[in-house]
């Protein structure tokens, strides 16, 4: 009886991935490095993100030798989530999309926004460029034939091995015999043929098919109903191919060609039920992910609102900053709106409390989200005054007459009024004013026609 020696051998290949990255993150302060008076340093954690590439930005490694072109770039490194959702063009335009967990992830070109700091976190989005790879293996099992229980040869053997001396050079020649073995010795394939071998195969085929397609279980049942068929077919015709090819080798030979026409049949309609998919777009992924945004966004956006009611302004724009992170631009004017509104009663709050600097850091804020309001320049004026900033407070007050605000006219007559000034200067004859008082005064203007005369201008201090 024959029995076997197998070898087990593992390969690691790496697919490498490049392409566009865009995610959320968090931030925790690192109190060892940060100045707190001039600067702070955050240690950055990845929540999630959306990495969009090409097929052309995907790149194997099969042959056991890393390509230059496919080292990911040095970049800032940090750490991530176990997977990324990935959107892949093919180059025949069509997309799809994956989930992949990436090694080694490098970062090149980032940029930060939609920061929201509270104590010492922050949150935001990050944008730039990624690259990494996917770490997989093959597997490679070899069988060795060992001859320990050798029988005597039975007269079906003998006969067998005469009928196959004609051929036997041709096979040793050819290294055939090193595959198969000697036929003199008996071995399973003896006695049951090769239809076990191929009922194994095709059984290995089904499962598969089974696995390439578990979201058709019509092209499942089908296969399973082809894979009986065949074993039906192998076993009714195998007494009549030992007749018509004695030679064991022959029967090997048409066998495998059999499994692998079918092999071949089995990936032609996988590739084309997966082909037909690739043209139908991806409505119910893209539908589940926009309602669990808007549900995170209506979140955030209502507990904001709840805390602006119990004038709790800072958490309601903490809120406010997270619902931006889900928000889709039919949201950008509600958050707007809303921000302003928490914004405005922080302001008069802090009002009454004194506290004119961070009055001026909110006001500045509102007129960067709305630059035609006369309203925020005159009240960031108010602060400036309260806060002994004059100049600054004329220069908003300036801004704000400017709009037509009748408010900001009268502080700004009451804090930066008008004053008249003289100066004395030579007349000429033709009507102009020269500073020269010597014999030479309006030799070009017909002459001097008064010393001394006084010249009256208006004019405000800080203008």
């Amino acid at each position: 009886m024959t029995e076997h020696k197998y070898t087990f051998e593992r390969f690691e290949r790496r697919t490498y991935v490049k392409g566009r990255f865009k995610g959320k993150f968090i931030g925790y302060l690192d109190q060892e490095k940060s100045d707190q008076k001039h600067e702070r340093f955050f240690d950055l954690e990845i929540l999630e993100g959306d990495i969009y590439t090409t097929q052309n930005n995907i790149t194997r490694w099969t042959d056991g030798s890393e390509s230059h072109d496919a080292i990911p770039p040095s970049g800032f490194m940090t750490r991530a989530p176990g997977e990324f959702r990935v959107t892949l063009q093919y180059i025949d335009g069509s997309i799809k999309h994956f989930r992949i967990r990436l090694q080694e992830i490098s970062l090149i070109r980032c940029q930060l926004s939609n920061q929201v700091y509270k104590g010492s976190e922050v949150l935001g989005t990050i944008e730039g460029y990624v690259s990494g790879y996917i770490l997989h293996f093959d597997s490679i099992i070899e069988a060795a034939p060992l001859y320990t229980n050798v029988e005597e040869p039975v007269a079906a053997d003998v006969e067998e091995e005469e009928r196959s001396r004609s051929t036997e050079p041709l096979m040793r020649k050819s290294g055939i015999m090193s595959l198969f073995g000697r036929r003199r010795y008996r071995s399973p394939l003896n006695r049951s043929g090769c239809a076990g071998i191929t009922g194994v195969g095709l059984i290995g085929l089904f499962l598969t098919g089974m696995i390439g397609s578990v979201k058709h279980w019509s092209l499942s049942g089908a296969l399973l109903l082809l894979t009986i068929a065949v074993l039906l077919i192998i076993y009714r015709i195998n007494s009549w191919l030992k007749q018509r090819y004695p030679s064991g080798f022959m029967r090997h030979l048409i066998w495998m060609l059999c499994l692998c026409a079918l092999v071949v049949f089995t990936l032609f309609v996988i590739y084309a039920k997966n082909d037909r998919e690739k043209d139908q777009p991806l409505a119910g992924t893209s539908k589940e992910h926009s309602r669990q945004n808007s549900d995170s966004f209506n979140y955030y956006f209502d507990e904001a609102k709840v805390f602006r009611r119990d004038r709790k302004y800072m958490p309601a724009l903490n809120s406010l900053g997270k619902a931006s992170l889900f928000a889709t631009p039919q949201n950008d004017k509600q958050l707007v709106n809303e921000r302003i509104e928490v914004l405005t009663l922080q302001a008069d709050a802090l009002v009454k409390k004194g506290q004119y600097k961070e009055v001026i850091q909110i006001y500045t804020t509102l007129i960067v989200l709305n630059r035609t309001n006369s309203v925020y320049y005159y009240k960031r004026a108010e602060a400036y005054f309260e806060n002994g900033q004059v100049p600054e407070a004329a220069k908003d007050l300036n801004i704000a007459v400017n709009m037509g605000d009748r408010a900001a006219k009268v502080m700004r007559d009451k804090i930066n009024p008008i004053e008249r000034s003289v100066r004395y200067v030579t007349l000429c004859n033709d009507g102009t004013f020269s500073n020269a008082t010597g014999s030479g005064a309006c030799s070009y203007h017909g002459g001097v026609k008064q010393w001394n005369y006084a010249v009256y201008e208006d004019h405000r201090k800080y203008e």
